[in-house]
């Protein structure tokens, strides 16, 4: 189903309404992976989470695995915020390359508004979106390498 708003919703009581997300530490990076129904909620909680962990202040890269995601239900206002908190955190760790693995239109649409955000405001973190996980992770690992 499709909102007036152009998201993806599925049928109220479906199973996929579940937010099944995992996030994976491993050395100096992070893949955070979204399936099911994603809301503004969700993402600020996976946000909160990444920023309070002690690795963040060390972190090179991180993917965000959405090609599994069912639904979107995230508003220009919560990307905003997104954005915002983002800049905050930029100041905690200043050279994050980050990755945006999407497929879906409405997706990509939130993507872009975030990276347009974040340029506005010339946060110092290198972003991107890709429909590509391994053109991702080949462009996220090369910085590593770099440095």
């Amino acid at each position: 189903l499709v909102s007036a708003s152009h998201k993806m919703i599925p049928p109220p009581f479906s199973e996929s309404r579940l937010m099944p997300s995992e996030l994976i530490w491993k050395n100096r990076s992070l893949q955070i992976i979204l399936s099911g129904v994603i809301t503004g909620e969700d993402i600020q909680s996976y946000e909160s989470k990444v920023w309070r962990d002690p690795r963040f202040d060390e972190l090179k890269y991180a993917i965000w695995d959405g090609r599994d995601i069912e639904g979107w239900d995230v508003s220009p206002s919560d990307v905003r915020k997104s954005v915002a908190y983002s800049l905050g955190h930029s100041y905690s760790n200043r050279s994050i390359r980050l990755a945006l693995v999407v497929a879906d239109p409405a997706v990509i649409e939130s993507g872009k508004q975030y990276l347009k955000g974040l340029n506005s405001l010339n946060v110092s973190w290198d972003v991107r979106l890709f429909q590509d996980m391994d053109l991702a992770l080949d462009w996220a690992k090369a910085r590593q390498t770099q440095r």
